[in-house]
């Protein structure tokens, strides 16, 4: 009896080790797949090393949660191919990028039992048009605003703080910024488009679309008066032989005292600048004095968990950590944006000290609305190719040639045309 006890003590200890093992096996092989729209974990994209950095923080996830994460990066050409599956209920636990509402998850839940949801920007997560439930949380942010050269306001006596309280002001600022030649300078550079001309009209209180997506609102005083306001700025800011700024060129940075932009060009003004921190700066303009600072801003990388993932709770367990505070500084200093969270002023300082300026404006931002297929409507007129943007009729309108008011009363009924036309689909 007593060997067989023993027999049956060493074969339930064995089964015990056995069973654990298996048990600590099946928890370390975990997987979720995750499909990427952005190359942010490869080659091609980005500065210098960020890639390995980026692929480096998967093993790092992986270390901490025993979750591996296998990513897929969707490119156009198998774009479709990729909405198909998902149409068809097959797809990934994580979605970077933007696809249709109808094939996500909510995250609401999730939201309510997370510890740092109160340190989220929480206008710019992406909600259902028609629940409001969350959809999508950002994993950085890229707002825009004026970047300018201390030093080019130093030398012609300005203050960049008393440029920023009103349209006047920053416009007798640019018109003094201008050199005419030899010394020639534009006071403004910017993309001269239809998003600077949103940029105003969302500081004089005005919109493109009306918030329920069904009325265009381009025919409105606030839209004029920005139109116009532009062509003042587009007047100002050159001499007369001075060439518009092309996208491909990133010399202009060394003819323009300030732009209008995002942060990662603020980044190519100190590059080529090449004279550091002391050198760029950036503020936003308000329409008046006494007027609320509103900034626009783009989120950028929405994570989301399609209805395909098979672990959920594992999905949001990436999608959390992505966006815990360590990661996601470390994340938008890599793309030269900002993280989406409200308590990391200091490690943005000491990361990314150029952009300490950008993320204070951040309380104060527009989330830049997902443009529908309307938009394509307005793109000839407000969002010219560099080939056609001399005849276009922005630049018409900038150069004084033709009246703000008679041209948005066009493009305003070719937009409306286009949004009945897509409401009715």
């Amino acid at each position: 009896m007593k060997k067989e006890a023993l027999v049956a003590l060493v074969m339930g200890a064995a089964l015990l080790i056995i069973c654990t093992a298996g048990t600590g096996g099946l928890e370390a092989a975990r997987q979720i797949e995750v499909w990427s729209f952005y190359r942010l974990f490869y080659g091609g994209y980005g500065q210098s090393g960020q890639v390995d950095q980026t692929q480096s923080l998967l093993d790092r996830f992986t270390k901490e949660t025993k979750i591996q994460v296998n990513i897929e990066y969707i490119g156009r050409n198998n774009m479709e191919e990729a909405l198909e599956q998902l149409r068809q209920g097959r797809g990934p636990d994580v979605i970077i990028g933007d696809v249709d509402a109808e094939y996500l998850s909510t995250l609401d839940r999730f939201i309510d039992r997370w510890a740092d949801r109160r340190n989220m920007m929480q206008q710019f997560y992406d909600r259902d048009s028609r629940s409001g439930a969350v959809i999508g949380l950002p994993l950085t942010i890229i707002p825009y605003g004026m970047s300018y050269f201390k030093v080019y306001f130093r030398d012609a006596g300005l203050d960049a703080r008393s440029v920023s309280s009103s349209w006047e002001d920053l416009e007798a600022a640019v018109t003094k910024l201008t050199m005419g030649p030899p010394s020639r300078r534009a006071g403004l550079e910017t993309s001269w488009n239809g998003t600077f001309f949103e940029c105003l009209l969302l500081q004089n209180g005005g919109r493109f679309i009306s918030t329920d997506g069904r009325r265009s609102l381009l025919n409105s005083k606030a839209a004029v008066e920005a139109l116009e306001f532009m062509a003042a700025l587009f007047q100002a800011s050159r001499p007369a032989d001075h060439p518009v700024w092309s996208t491909y060129d990133w010399r202009f940075p060394l003819q323009s005292a300030m732009y209008y932009g995002t942060p990662t060009v603020g980044r190519q003004l100190a590059d080529i600048a090449a004279r550091g921190a002391d050198v760029l700066g950036a503020f936003a303009p308000k329409r008046c004095s006494s007027c609320q600072t509103v900034v626009r801003a783009q989120p950028y990388m929405y994570l989301r968990i399609p209805k395909t993932a098979r672990d959920s709770q594992s999905a949001w367990t990436f999608v959390s950590w992505m966006l815990s505070r360590d990661i996601s500084v470390h994340i938008s200093g890599l793309f030269w944006s900002l993280p989406p969270r409200t308590d990391v002023q200091q490690q943005v300082a000491r990361t990314q000290p150029l952009l300490v300026d950008w993320y204070k404006m951040l309380p104060n931002t527009t989330a830049d609305v997902y443009k529908n297929q309307a938009y394509d409507a307005i793109a000839p007129a407000l969002f010219p190719r560099s080939q056609e943007r001399q005849n276009s009729m922005l630049f018409q309108v900038l150069r004084g040639e033709l009246r703000a008011d008679l041209v948005l009363n066009q493009v305003h009924a070719d937009f409306q045309v286009a949004i009945d036309a897509l409401l009715r689909r």
